[in-house]
């Protein structure tokens, strides 16, 4: 008995000596696990009835001045007081230990810092939730979360540290109860509360707070994710990288930069930059050297598309030129580049010449899907119904019309992939869809064989069309790794205005293959060599075609 009592008051004083430990930044981070966890599930909080923001901030300075554990405890304690008694749900299903790792929320068992009490009290709140309409969320119609009634607070361009541990709160508490692959993230998403205290607190200006925003947008790897937008910076831009950008597009090849298209022909005429430019410096360092700089804040959802990503913010800057060294037909020349806000470079875009469709040969019919349109899929379809083959390129952003599309390519209607959904009455869980059908009864299907390119600019809703036509009859997907972001959006808000988003619902193969960060599947992997792009050769294509002649 002595033994036990003993043991008894070892594990007291550990815990209590545990709690009193505590920095200031881990008591902040569990303070904004209890603060979200109250906000999707107390049944006085859910609902509305409190301005849950103004109720933090207060929190926030409380939290500060507290001596001891028995002190903080006894300072959740008297906030569940404060929120009134919790009520018996029952129509509310329970949450099981399997549940709760799943919803991220077996903290409310191991957190060493609450005591018995106190965690009861939250496992109670936990299984007799507020089961009515939310205040803070809306199913879309897809079905992934709309974030409601959440102030942006747009003249804090530079919020106090109080409202800059809020947006943290608000982003960090999203992806933990409505992000459909927190499992994928590759990480623990507790630690990254953890990790993510300092930066926001003891950001010490403007810059350095948009720093700590996209810092903790990249750490979800969702290429979704990438990108801060400011309500004063057009085209989300921003001066952490640069407002300005250049009128031309760059490809991370082979570790080489290059120019591969001119977005306005006179601008970049002016600057002597042309296509098969490969850039070695730009204002003093080297490309890698930029990339590396900004690799903890441009995020991706793998390695192919976070260089994308990343690339495609190299030249951005806030000065009007960039001082670059480019490599042309073997030689190194000094060139200076203009960069343009983005609202003066728009009127002097060079639109494209290419239509939505083509003969690549005889035989071999080929359509754009970021510029096929849904009145002219009948007309296209009726003239390439004799072809051999159509070469169906997704290495863009396609206008919804896949579905339309199978009508002519599919035999019968045929499951091509189903969805995870956040559960608004059950934070944290998502439940599986029924399968999404695609085609039609179709006597006449086409009868050539259709192959579809794609590569990391295949996101999105892009992976989701390549998916619906990859269930077609003799089709083959030709290309390298796509960027592994599916699934409609759902957007969060930080106050002072920035706002950015994160993949709102599951997309998976009906066989449960997961598309997030992997991508889609490829049948024939090509990857572009620096070569080939430097002469403007489409190795993908080419490869499409050898496929259609050789059949492999």
């Amino acid at each position: 008995m002595k033994k036990i009592l003993l043991l008894a008051v070892s594990l007291f004083s550990f815990i209590h000596g545990h709690a009193q430990a505590l920095t200031h930044e881990q008591r902040l981070a569990d303070l904004g696990r209890v603060w979200g966890f109250l906000k999707y599930f107390h049944p006085a909080v859910a609902g509305g009835q409190y301005n849950w923001d103004d109720v933090l901030i207060r929190k926030i300075a409380q939290l500060e001045k507290l001596p001891d554990a028995e002190a903080v405890n006894a300072f959740y304690t008297n906030w569940l007081d404060e929120l009134g008694e919790v009520k018996k749900c029952r129509s509310c299903s329970a949450y099981t230990d399997d549940d709760m790792t799943t919803a991220g929320l077996s903290w409310l068992k191991e957190n060493p810092v609450l005591n018995t009490t106190l965690r009861a009290r939250l496992l109670d709140v936990l299984q007799n939730r507020y089961h009515g309409k939310p205040f803070y969320l809306s199913n879309k119609g897809a079905g992934n979360i709309e974030m409601m009634n959440e102030p942006k607070y747009e003249m804090m361009a530079y919020p106090s540290m109080e409202y800059r541990l809020l947006g943290l709160y608000r982003y960090w508490n999203a992806v933990q109860y409505f992000f459909p692959y927190k499992k994928d993230i590759g990480e623990d998403w507790n630690k990254v509360l953890d990790e993510m205290i300092i930066p926001f607190r003891d950001a010490g200006d403007t810059l350095a707070y948009q720093a700590a925003i996209w810092q903790l947008a990249a750490r979800i790897n969702d290429s979704h994710g990438v990108g801060v937008c400011a309500p004063y910076v057009p085209s989300c831009g921003s001066p952490l990288f640069g407002v300005r950008m250049a009128p031309l597009s760059l490809q991370w090849t082979e570790k080489e930069t290059v120019v591969v298209r001119l977005g306005s022909d006179s601008l970049c005429r002016v600057d002597d930059i042309r296509v098969g430019d490969i850039i070695k410096k730009i204002d003093g360092r080297t490309p890698q050297q930029i990339i590396d700089a900004n690799w903890l804040y441009i995020g991706g959802s793998n390695e192919r598309g976070r260089y994308r990503n990343n690339v495609a913010t190299l030249l951005h800057g806030n000065s009007p030129v960039a001082d670059v060294v480019i490599e042309r037909d073997g030689k190194l020349m000094e060139k200076k580049i203009h960069r343009y806000p983005w609202e003066e470079i728009k009127p002097w875009m060079t639109p494209s010449k290419e239509g939505m469709w083509k003969m690549l040969e005889e035989g071999v019919g080929y359509i754009h899907m970021g510029r096929l349109k849904q009145d002219s899929i009948k007309e296209i379809m009726n003239a390439l119904k004799d072809t051999r083959a159509i070469v169906l390129d997704i290495r863009n952003y396609p206008q919804g019309t896949a579905q339309q599309l199978s009508r002519y390519t599919h035999p019968k209607a045929t499951p091509f992939v189903y969805a995870t959904v956040p559960q608004t009455d059950r934070p944290g869980l998502f439940e599986k869809s029924k399968d999404f059908l695609c085609g039609t009864q179709n006597k006449q299907p086409y009868k050539g064989k259709l192959i579809l390119l794609v590569n990391e600019s295949t996101q999105s809703h892009a992976e989701f069309s390549t998916m619906l036509l990859q269930t077609a009859p003799a089709v083959v997907t030709i290309g390298n790794q796509t960027a592994g972001a599916d699934g409609n959006v759902s957007t969060i808000v930080f106050p002072g205005g920035y706002s950015t988003m994160m993949s709102g619902l599951g997309v998976y193969y009906p066989d449960g293959t997961p598309t997030q960060r992997v991508g889609v599947r490829v049948d024939i992997t090509v990857t572009p060599t620096l070569a080939a792009v430097l002469k403007g050769r489409d190795e993908i294509q080419e490869r499409a075609l050898q496929y259609i002649h050789t059949g492999k």
